[in-house]
């Protein structure tokens, strides 16, 4: 049954190749995406900061990702406390 679904749809050897390599292509980014966006909800404390970035990563995705990852992420990371 699995064999004859890609004929059900007329997908054959090269679009099923196609449909992989992007999947293999997009996850990567899917999953960069949705880590800054579970960052941003769960490190931001400021609640209007929080709302403007998450708006940010959903609506401007691939750009809003890596936006917040360089602009708030990485800085958050390097101001650690100086106090031993």
């Amino acid at each position: 049954m699995a064999t004859l679904l890609p004929l059900a749809f007329g997908l054959g050897g090269p679009e099923i190749l196609f449909l992989g390599g992007t999947l293999f292509i997009a996850l990567p980014f899917f999953v960069f995406w949705l880590w800054m966006l579970i960052d941003c909800l769960t490190q931001e404390t400021d609640p209007t900061q929080k709302l403007i970035w998450v708006l940010v990563i959903i609506f401007a995705s691939f750009v809003g990702a890596p936006l917040y990852l360089f602009i708030r992420k990485i800085p958050r990371g390097r101001a650690a406390p100086a106090n031993r």
